[in-house]
Formats: C-alpha cells, sequence, structure tokens
C-alpha cells in the first residue's frame, strides 16, 4: 500500500517524501494526490493520513481517509475557465459592462465602457456621468425607462438604444444597452447588469438598408413628422404621409403622382425648386431652420416657418432617384421669439429716448444693451469706460461693494452716486437695477438705469 501511495501523483508541488516527513514532525498529512481508475481517467482524492502506533511508540499501520474531490476540481477548473474565457471575452470585445447597485447608488464598470463613452477610465462611469453623457433628445425617454424599471412597469430584462455626446471628443454616437434587474422577494428591484455596445456604424447601415422600397414606405406614412419622397428629375409626390398631408393642407388625391411644385403651386417661385435641383444632382443634404414658406392657411397663402430636411434618395447601385423631404412646422416657435425680439426692439426705442442712462445684462454678467446717452453723458466710448470716467472716487468701492452683494443675491438694487459728465461736473444720480426673472424664478436679465436726481439733492 506504501509503493501504491508512492506511485500517486501530487498535483500541488509536494514532493513524493513530503507526506512522511509530515509524519514524522508534525504527527500527520493532508494534501491532495491523484490516482488512476480502471478506465485510465484520474481521480482526485483529498487524502489524510496519521499514524497507528503501538505501546511503544512504534509505527506499526497507517490510517488514511479519502475523500474523492474530483467533481469539486473539475468544477473549479471549469469556473477557472469560465473566468479566463469571461476576462478574454471582455477584453476583447467591443462591449462595455455596468453592474449597478440600486440600494448603494453605485455603478461598477468594465471592458470598454471608458472608450465608448470617452471617459479617461471606467471609475469616472457613473449614473450621473451617464445621464450627462445621453443625448439631450434622448435624455427624456432613457429616465423613463429607468423609472419604468424601478417602479416594475417593465420587464426584468430590458434593451434600449439611445445617442451619446462622447466627452472627450463631442461626437454623437448610437448606444444599445441591454441588462437585466434583480428583485428581491417583495419585487423590488436592488440590481441591474448589463452590457452597452457602439451601434453608431450598425444605425449607419440601416439607414441606407431602410431606403428599399417597402421599408421607405412604411418609414414615411408612419413618421411622426411631415415626411414625403418625391421621384425623378421633376420630383413626382411618390410618398407623402398624413402630416406631410395635414402641413399642404391638401387631400392624397390631390398631390400623389404629380410633380410637387405642380401639385402645392403655392410653393413655387420661393427658392424650393432650385434647392431641391440642387440635392438632386449633386446628392449633397440641405438642412435649414426656421425657413419661410407661404401655404395655403383656411383659404388664404400666410406664410409658415419650417425646419427642413432634403436627402437625396439612392438605389442600391448609389444612383440618385429621387429626395426625400422631412418638415417640421415650427411657426409657432418662430413668431414667438420674434414677438420676443419685438418687444426687446420697443424696449431699446423706448430707452433711447429716456432722459437717463439705460443698460442691460444678461445672467451671467455679459453687456447686453447699452443706450446712446452714455456716451452723450460721459463722452467716452462703451459703458465700462464711460463708468470708469464717470464715478465719484469716494463712491466708487462703496456702489460696486452694495451692487455685487444685490448681485449675488438677486435683489433689487437702488443706490444714489455722483457722476462726472463730459464737461467734467459731477451730478448725483440714483443707481437702480431690476433681476428680470422667467416663470420658473430663473434670473434671465439686469436692467438699470442712472436717473439724474441733482435738481433733488
Amino acid at each position: 500500500r506504501t509503493d501504491t501511495f508512492m506511485s500517486t501523483r501530487f498535483p500541488n508541488n509536494d514532493r513524493p517524501n513530503d507526506w512522511q516527513t509530515a509524519l514524522h514532525t508534525v504527527g500527520f498529512w493532508r494534501g491532495e494526490v491523484v490516482q488512476k481508475r480502471k478506465d485510465g481517467t484520474d481521480v482526485y482524492i483529498l487524502s489524510s493520513v496519521a499514524p497507528v502506533k503501538n505501546e511503544r511508540g512504534e509505527t506499526v499501520a497507517l490510517v488514511a481517509v479519502n475523500r474523492d474531490i474530483t467533481e469539486r476540481k473539475q468544477l473549479l477548473e471549469a469556473i477557472k475557465e469560465s473566468e479566463e474565457r469571461y476576462a478574454t471575452t471582455v477584453n476583447s470585445s467591443d462591449l462595455g459592462l455596468w453592474d449597478f447597485d440600486v440600494l448603494q447608488q453605485k455603478v461598477v464598470a468594465a471592458g470598454n465602457m471608458a472608450k465608448i463613452y470617452g471617459l479617461a477610465s471606467n471609475e469616472e462611469y457613473t449614473l450621473s456621468a451617464l445621464f450627462q453623457s445621453i443625448h439631450p433628445d434622448d435624455v427624456a425617454a432613457q429616465q423613463q425607462l429607468f423609472d419604468d424599471l424601478h417602479k416594475g412597469r417593465i420587464s426584468q430584462s430590458f434593451e434600449t438604444e439611445y445617442r451619446i455626446v462622447k466627452r472627450d471628443t463631442a461626437e454623437v454616437r448610437w448606444i444599445r444597452a441591454k441588462g437585466y434587474g434583480f428583485t428581491d422577494k417583495n419585487g423590488a428591484l436592488y440590481r441591474t447588469v448589463g452590457t452597452v455596445a457602439d451601434i453608431t456604424e450598425q444605425k449607419t447601415a440601416e439607414e441606407k438598408i431602410r431606403f428599399s422600397e417597402e421599408r421607405v414606405r412604411n418609414f414615411i406614412l408612419q413618421a411622426p413628422v411631415a415626411m414625403g419622397l418625391y421621384r425623378g428629375a421633376n420630383l413626382v409626390v411618390e410618398i407623402a404621409n398624413d402630416a406631410l398631408l395635414a402641413f399642404w393642407g391638401k387631400p392624397a388625391e390631390a398631390v400623389m403622382n404629380k410633380p410637387v411644385f405642380d401639385a402645392i403651386p403655392e410653393a413655387r417661385g420661393q427658392g424650393y425648386e432650385q434647392l431641391f435641383t440642387e440635392v438632386y444632382t449633386t446628392g449633397v443634404r440641405y438642412a435649414a431652420y426656421g425657413s419661410p414658406v407661404v401655404l395655403p392657411r383656411n383659404g388664404t397663402p400666410q406664410t409658415c416657418y419650417v425646419d427642413i430636411v432634403y436627402e437625396a434618395y439612392r438605389e442600391p447601385d448609389g444612383t440618385i432617384s429621387g429626395v426625400v423631404e422631412v418638415v417640421s412646422d415650427v411657426t409657432e416657435k418662430v413668431i414667438a421669439i420674434q414677438r420676443l425680439q419685438e418687444s426687446e426692439s420697443r424696449f431699446r426705442t423706448l430707452a433711447e429716448k429716456l432722459p437717463m442712462l439705460v443698460w442691460m445684462d444678461d445672467a451671467d454678467g455679459s453687456l447686453d444693451y447699452t443706450s446712446t446717452t452714455w456716451k452723450i453723458y460721459s463722452g467716452k466710448e462703451g459703458r465700462m469706460n464711460a463708468w470708469k470716467y464717470m464715478a465719484h472716487p469716494d463712491d466708487f468701492e462703496t456702489i460696486m461693494d452694495k451692487w455685487q452683494q444685490h448681485q449675488s443675491q438677486q435683489l433689487p438694487f437702488r443706490y444714489n452716486v455722483r457722476l462726472r459728465n463730459k464737461a467734467g461736473d459731477y451730478r448725483w444720480h440714483e443707481s437702480i437695477a431690476e433681476p428680470i426673472k422667467d416663470s420658473n424664478g430663473k434670473l434671465v436679465k439686469w436692467v438699470g438705469a442712472l436717473i439724474d436726481i441733482h435738481a433733488q439733492k
């Protein structure tokens, strides 16, 4: 039996005689051995050996307790191989991996997460960094997904696509995220794990595929924005979705299969024919924002404002066979901006007529408007130059300190100050400033004036 034991293989760098040394020094030996089964396969054994001694202290026998640990060794080896494969896969793939502890609000990232998001390292990938990187147009949808997942309104397994703006290059990229949420016995989410992949190239390829006949038709008809496809050099209306028909103010039978400018004669002579032709002949995309166009509204021509995109429609061989148009009616937005501009224009016109020095700053303190009365009073160009010239030395530091206090607290400002005119005479003025805030209480502008009160003094 000793010879049999000695012929056993020791897998953990034990030497064959180590067990005997252990018996003599510590009184027992414990270790792993490998022996052969009858069929020639290895069996791993955890062996414990101790001597049996007589009354004279002489070893007369050995007692061994052996436990077959083959399955455990195989399992450990499988785990090791699995971990090695996992590490190899993670390191060699383009995937980013996340593990989000919901309770601790902590994210652990691995793989190519930093590369995908343009971060310096995976450690910079946090929940805050994620939402800061998502394209502004996609943030709301992803926040809703996050909320739905937390509240159990969607399945534990989820997939989503969104755009990001890379932190290092500001490049817009498409991302696909796949994940799984773990819930406790009460259904509360406590952990999510998943992967992200940059699918920008795939998205680009999908866009090209989408321009097949049936896909394009379905895409245009189901698009939530006004969209149409015009074929050939004559730009014959082949597809026009309901939103585009509503924008034109015409039924489908009045425009389909007709050259677009025959179907919509009101749009002629406004420069759009040339733009369509250039896109059709050159293949160069055209986009414009807030562009005016006259179209029938309630039976009369009216000026509308649109965001438009004209894109060349290409066949599989790359030849251009038409133009795709995407239109968004932004009339209300443009009119609102125009009214705001008109309001500011009226303010400036009024300010120029008032016998006071008027100014307006943006919320961050940058100069927005200075009335010409500043130059007339001081004889100096530029508000800052005029102010340095006008302010009395004994008043300068005091009024600046008080202004900075009110400015930082966004409080109305009132203070009397002596100002020098271009003749060199000082006259008393009341300096006033009002913070202008939006409906949410956010500071938008500062409006102020310097009013001559010398006669009152």
